[in-house]
Parts: C-alpha cells; sequence; structure tokens
C-alpha cells in the first residue's frame, strides 16, 4: 500500500522495451526487492543485473535509493541499458 509503481512502454527507432518504475518507501525495501527480482526473475543476470531471455529479449534491474527500475521485454542489451542510465 506504501508503494508506488507505473509501467510504460518505449520504443526508439525500431526497438522496444518495457520499463517498470517502483518506488518504495525505504532504500532498503528497495534494495531487497532488487536481490529478490534478481534471484527468482533474473538469476543468469550479469554484474550489471542484465539477462538475455529464452525469448531472446533482454531484462535489466537497477535499484538507486528507493528506487527500483526493471526493464522487461526489450529488443537488445543496449536499449535496456539505455533506458536505465535515462531514469537514474
Amino acid at each position: 500500500p506504501k508503494t508506488d509503481a507505473v509501467l510504460a512502454g518505449y520504443r526508439r527507432e525500431s526497438e522496444e522495451a518495457l520499463i517498470l518504475l517502483v518506488s518504495y518507501p525505504e532504500p532498503d525495501t528497495a534494495a531487497r526487492a532488487h536481490a529478490g527480482f534478481l534471484k527468482h526473475y533474473l538469476p543468469d543476470a550479469d554484474k550489471n543485473g542484465m539477462a538475455m531471455l529464452e525469448n531472446n529479449k533482454w531484462c535489466a534491474a537497477k535499484v538507486k535509493d528507493r528506487l527500483l527500475m526493471i526493464v522487461l521485454e526489450a529488443d537488445s542489451r543496449q536499449l535496456a541499458d539505455g533506458l536505465l542510465k535515462a531514469v537514474k
């Protein structure tokens, strides 16, 4: 009940992705959510929190303070990374 979230679709040139932003009340709650997401959804993520999914789409997750940023279904690693950098 104390968590705000937004899901948006993005298109850059011919590539598409979804981005989920979740704002938690406390930074430690966001960090736990990030760790749980990586553990359960992206166990193969690299040190940057990015992984290619079985459908050849990219997923990425980062946390900064109280904000959890997740890119879903990105057509490329570059798009996923660029969206995370734009949000930071």
